[in-house]
């Protein structure tokens, strides 16, 4: 099954609340909900790194789609939809990551917070020359 066979569940409400709730039920089902909270539980680590090499594999798979560079002479069509699809797959597993990271203690807004005070941080350096 791809997702050319399902139309999926259309979000209600905060569409980053959503989904965020789509990965505590994927959370449950490989029963990750229960680990320890200290960064230094070797388990934790474990769901880390085991995280992060999923998000770079799903990026990979998207990066091998994109196969036009300026030297080649006859391009090829990208496939929109599975480089969607692969794009996807990232964000699920970035998903997994933050909640990892974060100790599942932040919600859509705090996570929002923290993004608007490090654009913040970003947009002072870029006018100050940082």
């Amino acid at each position: 099954m791809n997702i050319k066979d399902t139309k999926g569940k259309k979000p209600k409400g905060d569409k980053l609340e959503w989904l965020l709730r789509q990965q505590e039920d994927a959370f449950e089902h490989y029963g990750t909900t229960e680990i320890d909270l200290n960064i230094n539980d070797s388990r934790r680590q474990a769901l880390l790194r085991s995280a992060s090499w999923d998000v770079t594999e799903e990026m990979a798979e998207a990066m091998n789609l994109l196969k036009n560079r300026p030297w080649v002479k006859n391009h090829t069509e990208v496939d929109a939809e599975h480089l969607c699809d692969e794009v996807a797959d990232a964000w699920i597993f970035f998903v997994k990551w933050t909640e990892l990271m974060l100790g599942k203690t932040c919600d859509a807004a705090e996570l929002v917070s923290l993004i608007e005070r490090k654009r913040a941080v970003n947009d002072f350096r870029r006018r100050s020359g940082y």
